[in-house]
């Protein structure tokens, strides 16, 4: 199945039949809301707050194969974080730059080469791949082949990565709040590699966050910018570097 994942030929197949399943498939859809929504008795414990299975089960499992991350290594190929929710597929997927499955690696779990939410990836200098680990709250560090490197547990709960030129490590936190990760706030950690120390943090711009409010996704430009791709907020915020502060040499 695999071979599928290479969108040329996945199209070739699929363009000809959309028109075809598009109908019965909205049919169906539309018969199981009925039938769930209106049909379908209530429970004898739950009543009729049980009818929401039929809508958060389907939901919850076409999310099961969510992708969450993607980076590219100098030769062009592909790595992709597959598995936003904690219970879903968990891995890494390792593309050609023609689109050519060629491995994968990782399971459910919290042990090294495990993942819970894997979501963001990055390249240091040397071609390491780092997986934002979030609901593990932590980032691993995987060669191109898979192999376990090191992890950083001082990271808060990832949701995106950059690494600059100077191999400093940007960490987008949009989730760590009291019941989900003590100790840790929202906001954009910077952090050395060589030292696993935190240089800087620039906090949600929230006072007081609720659901997803700081930056998912984080990049820098060549004068030490940074930019946080806020979902909740629906926003990209820029955040000025301090003068002569440039770092992407």
């Amino acid at each position: 199945m695999h071979r599928f994942a290479n969108p040329a030929r996945f199209l070739k197949i699929a363009r000809p039949l959309t028109l075809w399943l598009f109908w019965p498939g909205l049919m169906l859809i539309l018969i199981g809301a009925v039938c769930g929504l209106l049909v379908t008795p209530a429970d004898y414990l739950q009543g009729q707050t049980v009818r929401i299975l039929y809508i958060h089960v389907p939901a919850a499992w076409l999310g099961m194969g969510g992708w969450a991350g993607i980076a590219v290594a100098a030769n062009g190929d592909i790595f992709v974080a597959d598995g936003h929710p904690a219970n879903g597929n968990n891995r890494i997927v390792k593309f050609s730059s023609a689109g050519r499955y060629l491995m994968e690696w990782g399971e459910t779990g919290a042990e090294q080469g495990q993942f819970r939410t894997p979501h963001g990836l990055a390249m240091d200098s040397g071609g390491l791949l780092y997986v934002g680990d979030r609901s593990n709250r932590r980032v691993q560090v995987f060669t191109q082949e898979g192999e376990f490197v090191r992890d950083y547990y001082n990271v808060g709960r990832t949701s995106g990565i950059f690494i600059d030129n100077n191999d400093w490590m940007y960490i987008a936190d949009s989730e760590s709040q009291m019941s989900s990760n003590p100790g840790f706030s929202r906001g954009i950690r910077v952090i050395d590699l060589e030292t696993a120390t935190i240089l800087f943090f620039i906090p949600d711009p929230e006072a007081s966050p609720g659901g997803t409010s700081a930056a998912e996704g984080v990049a820098v430009d060549n004068d030490g910018n940074v930019y946080g791709a806020e979902v909740g907020p629906r926003a990209l915020r820029k955040h000025v570097a301090p003068p002569s502060f440039g770092r992407m040499d």
